[in-house]
């Protein structure tokens, strides 16, 4: 099985179901568009193929952010209260989702908001060093272009490609997609053996729709006072 993330982008690949028995994933979203759950079903050619699903159906939540670059939002929280178990970095929502989970109920991956802000002001980052080192980074990334992707040109993804590796108007990997790559894959083949143990998979999503209490608008408009409004109450 060939697992690819291209995480700035927020889209996993995969070209067959990662377990047959897994049918709902959910995709996050880093763009400002709502995120959305799919499943795993087979299409009328015998491929599988994915198709929207709900809330309430997911029971993984792929949230593929950086730590400290993009804003992780409250979607997470709505899969969390219908039992969904997150695999994301260490950003907005899901920072506060570990800690009230703990990280035996939340898969994290990547590097984080101190690891990413050193890089950024040394600029000690070359992805370039990764693409070479790592034959699954070079083989993930060398499917945009090579006509594994089964678009309309093999060219179709040519300037992500470009972007991810050498930089375009910025500089090359912008969202330390490639750096975070190998993390993600360690981290996503120890989520589908907690999988395959359904029983410590039920008491991870038990812990989880537990602990989605605290996120309740009623704690949040109060906190939000204490800190920030300072309104005093009505009687």
């Amino acid at each position: 099985m060939f697992h690819y993330a291209i995480a700035s982008f927020n889209m996993t690949l995969f070209t067959e179901p990662p377990c047959p028995e897994l049918p709902v994933y959910t995709f996050g979203n880093s763009t400002g568009v709502r995120s959305a759950s799919f499943s795993w079903r087979r299409s009328a050619s015998g491929f599988p193929a994915l198709y929207s699903s709900s809330f309430s159906m997911a029971r993984i939540l792929i949230e593929l952010r950086n730590a400290g670059l993009e804003a992780s939002g409250t979607g997470n929280m709505k899969f969390m209260m219908n039992g969904a178990v997150t695999i994301g970095t260490m950003d907005g929502a899901n920072v506060e989702i570990y800690e009230r989970v703990g990280a035996e109920n939340i898969f994290i991956f990547g590097a984080g908001v101190e690891e990413i802000t050193q890089m950024e002001r040394y600029g000690t980052y070359h992805p370039s060093g990764f693409y070479e080192q790592n034959a699954d980074i070079r083989q993930a990334l060398n499917c945009l272009i090579d006509g594994t992707l089964h678009v309309s040109g093999d060219a179709q993804f040519s300037d992500l490609y470009h972007s991810l590796l050498f930089g375009d108007s910025e500089r090359a990997d912008k969202y330390y997609v490639i750096y975070d790559f190998a993390s993600y894959n360690q981290v996503y083949t120890k989520m589908m053996e907690t999988y395959e143990n359904r029983e410590a998979w039920r008491r991870m999503a038990a812990r989880n729709l537990a602990a989605s209490g605290y996120f309740c608008a009623d704690r949040a408009i109060a906190e939000y006072n204490d800190k920030i409004w300072h309104l005093m109450p009505i009687e």
